[in-house]
């Protein structure tokens, strides 16, 4: 078995941020480290939007990011230690060795001391002690001890500078500005560090007395007082002549705190609460004003006014459940505590609907035109209709209009404004060109014949006649529309014609594609000295239905220069792109894009964000764009559509405008790039699993959600109750503080909130809600009890049967043969339904470690401990194989040998896998690793494929390659990678083995490298 890894969407959960000058302009910018992925963000203060400059992956666990300004640069650099010890982007001598030993490091970070010698503040514990004495004394009593070390760049050596001790609970530094300024004798600040501990805040320096202030702590009567309160992120601002620190706790509350000082010297330390945001992994302020909180659990957000992308993935499945979908959506259960949210993810642009209105009739076609080529915005709307053609003025109302020179007695097959300020009109029966003045010039077709297909541009009209005749028009420089002498006699039903538009500074665009019935396009000269000759041909699989010419940047191609691409749609739903020349006209490098459906459809050339792209519809409708200078092709999550034009407004300046039935719509498309759209419910506590209904008809989930340090909503009255009935003052502003904000409070340990959902997936509501009271926690249903219920209204309600006690964790539960199998801490055991309880029947102890997951095909089950592959999420490939994923981000395919499968099969009495032989740990036979790839996550959970979700927004694929030329091909690229030898990482755990993930360069022209690589994405993805 040979797999290719395909990533659907790298991970989305942030680890760190920092804030500089990356790309040399005069803003800020944003690098998120993702784990094993680089992203450049840039803020634009003027319209509120984040946009994704640049993300590249580095191969390597990224540990930590900083950063610095060489002397004399202009713009910032970005140090990123991985975790194979290296920093990228610099070039570092050998270390200078400071070794103390048996120490432990807690939080190390320079401090800010001017042009002085560099220093470095640790927090250490030394456990020399600890190590040699059993009782545990020496460990409760050792000493946090803040360290100073100091670089002496005369000597090049390090020395130990000062340590004293400080509160045992410290867990984070925090630099403090200092130095004297190089222009002035003023000082930026005391330096020294603030030292974050539970509770308090402390500010320290060498030879400088300590200042220390109590965190502030919210009041709520059900929080517990005895638990303590520590800081996980911390930035600090500086200002000209000023500084302030913004600190958050774990509750997510921020802190502003400020010290006031004279020169060098301390004189308070003051702290306040400051505002209260989800809880983050960093904290960014840019100096536009922005405050932005990356975090690891949650959203991302950006203050004031935007939220981001969605994060974690805890729990995932793959269904079809939304009504006229003929691809599948990926619901997600993400974040943890009451942000929690159940997702659907849909592959597809999002679509923002603008207007919906029903028409008289239905339409055919649409079009919108300016009356001007110098109007900013559009002014008519065209609709055509079977008999007739109507048009609507575009301002303040829509309405119909009269007199604008079209004829309304037949339908349109063309519009356009052409010239400096005409109007053009092609109907089945002729031309009209509407002058300024309103004066009408007309083109009628010859005695029994009639137009079947049209084109334009803003100089060139070509009509394609019922006799399979082409008439050429072209507009001279006086503004009049003249047609060519002579006529091209196809020889076979033209069926669909396409230009492309003029370019700039040209008097016409020197080719016409003609799609015709006899299954070929051909590229026709409109050049004078050869005009309507044929220049080359391309024979199709099927007839066209549409063509479309358009000027688009793919720097897969073409870095610098926009390519012509002719879109060729044919009547059994294949899209086909082939470059044609602009030199010559030839068709090269023809592409099998995607299927988009078992109907014929049509393509239009639109503007989205001022760049020319393609409309494609069929069964679905496609967008054809181009994103940070690479061509996407993606579906839109919308109605299916008729046919659509561009649309511009003063209210929607770059919109669409499409007909779908009888109701006429115009929507924009706000964010590109995205390839799956999300779509959220709120949850209460932290999802844990999520499950279907067992009958396919019921599309119901069934979700189990816990967190500990939480109480129940009920349990939270009754405790509120009792406080009140105490005679306790109850501040009930800060009781109803909206939890999804603000968190929950935290109760005392051993507290558990949880509850039993059922969930609506098509309408994202929740059915029903069962809270588990007595600080149960649902896990796999409950710990320590095993609940059974009853389908209550076709699985929209349940009932609880009875609860089984019994004397271990359940973390693993499923259906076998009518039965129940559970993984009940070590042990593997099958129940059977009773009256009062369940009936344990058989069991097995064998395990040296908790079973974490169990799957089963035919009369097998597939359990698995967490040792020592710590395993979090398995699936049955078939019969003898299964595919695992574990906690460290590996995926591996493992398989039984046949010839044993069969032989345990074969065996009536079962001795050959009696678990009570101890052999290998009750499992004498083992399985063979055949594929093994490392993707850098944990794992939670056209052709058949293995898709995976990790902890920290990744998805991605696994698919069999079908062929020995395609193993091959990747094998011998990934042999010719540029940059650092991904092999290494991907088999960081165990060698990589049977599975393929590339990028690079191979003895082939670019161009058929990324040919064939989107050959195997699109194939197997469709993305």
């Amino acid at each position: 078995m040979h797999l290719y890894n395909l990533t659907l969407q790298p991970p989305t959960a942030s680890l760190q941020a920092i804030v500089g000058n990356f790309s040399g302009a005069r803003q800020q910018e944003i690098i998120i480290s993702r784990g094993t992925r680089l992203e450049l963000l840039r803020p634009d203060p003027t319209t509120g939007k984040v946009s994704t400059v640049i993300a590249t992956d580095v191969f390597g666990s990224i540990r930590s990011l900083a950063t610095f300004r060489l002397t004399g640069g202009t713009k910032g650099q970005v140090g990123v230690y991985p975790e194979s010890r290296c920093c990228a982007n610099l070039t570092i001598s050998s270390p200078l060795e400071a070794h103390k030993t048996n120490a432990i490091i807690h939080h190390i970070i320079g401090l800010d001391v001017g042009f002085e010698n560099p220093m470095f503040a640790a927090l250490e514990v030394d456990y020399t002690e600890s190590d040699q004495d059993p009782t545990g004394e020496a460990f409760n009593s050792a000493e946090k001890m803040l360290t100073y070390y100091e670089l002496d760049l005369g000597l090049n050596h390090v020395v130990r500078k000062w340590s004293e001790p400080t509160d045992p609970r410290a867990n984070l530094l925090v630099q403090v500005p200092g130095g004297q300024l190089a222009s002035s004798e003023r000082f930026d600040g005391p330096s020294g560090v603030l030292v974050c501990c539970e509770d308090h805040i402390i500010y320290r320096h060498m030879d400088q007395p300590q200042h220390r202030v109590p965190i502030p702590r919210r009041r709520h009567p059900l929080s517990d007082p005895d638990r303590g309160l520590i800081i996980t992120a911390a930035v600090m601002h500086k200002m000209k002549g000023a500084f302030f620190f913004l600190l958050q706790s774990e509750e997510g509350d921020l802190y502003k705190v400020t010290i006031d000082h004279e020169e060098e010297e301390v004189k308070a330390l003051k702290i306040k609460y400051f505002d209260t945001v989800p809880v983050a992994s960093s904290l960014c302020i840019l100096k536009s004003g922005f405050l932005f909180v990356a975090s690891e659990f949650g959203n991302h957000y950006l203050y004031q006014f935007q939220k981001l992308v969605p994060r974690p993935i805890i729990d995932s499945k793959v269904l079809n459940l939304l009504p006229n979908s003929d691809t599948p959506q990926i619901f997600t259960a993400c974040g943890r505590g009451a942000r929690s949210t159940l997702r659907t993810l849909r592959h597809g642009l999002e679509v923002e609907e603008s207007v919906s209105s029903d028409l008289p009739g239905i339409p055919n076609a649409v079009w919108t035109t300016k009356r001007t080529e110098d109007d900013p915005y559009d002014s008519y709307i065209i609709l055509s209709f079977v008999n007739g053609t109507l048009v609507l003025s575009i301002g303040e109302t829509i309405e119909e209009v009269q007199d604008t020179g079209f004829l309304s007695s037949a339908p349109t097959l063309a519009v356009q404004q052409i010239g400096a300020d005409a109007l053009l009109q092609v109907h089945p029966h002729g031309i009209r060109h509407v002058l300024s003045d309103r004066r009408v010039n007309e083109w009628r077709v010859p005695q029994g014949k009639t137009i079947v297909a049209a084109t334009t541009n803003k100089r060139q009209v070509v009509v394609a006649l019922s006799s399979a005749e082409l008439v050429y028009f072209e507009l001279d420089l006086d503004g009049q529309l003249n047609e060519y002498q002579d006529r091209k006699a196809m020889g076979s039903t033209v069926l669909a014609l396409s230009i492309a538009e003029v370019p700039e500074g040209r008097q016409r665009t020197p080719f016409l594609a003609v799609g015709c019935e006899d299954q070929t396009v051909r590229i026709i000269s409109l050049d004078p000295e050869s005009t309507l000759e044929t220049i080359s041909l391309q024979a199709l699989t099927a007839p066209p239905s549409a063509i479309c010419i358009a000027d688009m940047l793919d720097a897969s191609i073409n870095k610098s220069h926009p390519t012509l691409f002719v879109n060729i749609g044919l009547q059994n739903g294949v899209l086909l792109r082939t470059v044609l020349d602009p030199i010559n006209g030839q068709l090269t490098d023809t592409r099998t894009r995607y299927i988009l459906g078992n109907t014929s459809h049509q393509a239009h050339s639109v503007q989205i964000q001022k760049n020319p792209a393609i409309l494609a519809l069929s069964s679905r409708s496609w967008l054809n764009y181009t994103h940070q200078n690479l061509m996407h092709f993606t579906p839109l999550i919308y109605e299916n559509l008729d046919y659509a034009w561009s649309f511009s407004a003063e209210l929607s300046p770059e919109g669409l405008i499409g007909i779908a039935g009888s109701v006429l719509r115009i929507f924009g498309i706000p964010k590109l790039g995205m390839k799956l759209k999300q779509d959220s419910m709120p949850l209460s506590y932290t999802p844990r699993k999520f499950i279907t209904h067992p009958d396919p008809s019921n599309s119901y989930f069934y979700m189990i959600e816990s967190d500990h340090r939480v109480m129940s909503e009920d349990a939270a009255t009754k405790k509120l109750n009792e406080l009140r009935n105490q005679g306790k003052n109850i501040d009930d502003e800060m009781v109803n503080l909206p939890p999804e904000v603000f968190g929950r409070p935290k109760a005392a340990a051993g507290t558990w909130g949880s509850c039993l959902r059922i969930i609506d997936p098509v309408k994202r509501e929740t059915v029903a809600l069962y809270p588990l009271e007595d600080s149960e926690a649902a896990f796999s249903i409950a710990v320590w009890f095993l609940r059974v219920y009853k389908f209550l209204e076709d699985g929209a309600g349940l009932e609880l049967v009875h609860k089984t006690e019994i004397d271990d964790v359940p973390l693993s539960l499923m259906a076998f043969q009518g039965r129940l199998v559970a993984g009940v801490g070590k042990a593997l055991r099958i129940y059977d339904m009773g009256k009062k309880k369940m009936l344990r029947k058989v069991e097995n102890k064998t395990f040296s470690s908790p079973i974490v997951t169990l799957n089963t095909q035919g009369s097998r089950i597939l359990a698995d401990d967490s040792q020592p592959r710590w395993v979090s999420a398995a699936a049955m490939v078939d019969y003898n194989t299964v595919v695992v994923g574990d906690r460290f981000g590996n995926v591996f395919v493992n398989r039984l040998d046949p010839k044993v499968s069969d032989q345990v099969d074969d065996d009536p009495t079962g001795a050959g896998i009696l678990h009570e032989k101890g052999i290998l740990m009750g499992a004498p036979h083992k399985t063979k690793m055949i594929a093994h790839f490392h993707v850098g996550f944990l794992v939670p959970g056209g052709r058949e494929v293995l898709l995976y979700t990790g902890i920290h927004g990744t998805i991605g694929i696994l698919v069999p390659f079908v062929s020995k030329e395609d193993v091959d091909f990747i094998s011998t690229l990934e042999q010719h990678m540029l940059g650092r030898d991904q092999l290494s990482w991907r088999g960081y755990y165990a060698p990589v083995k049977g599975v393929s993930g590339i990028a690079g360069e191979l003895d082939r022209t670019v161009g058929e490298v990324l040919k064939k690589l989107e050959q195997l994405r699109v194939t197997a993805s469709g993305f």
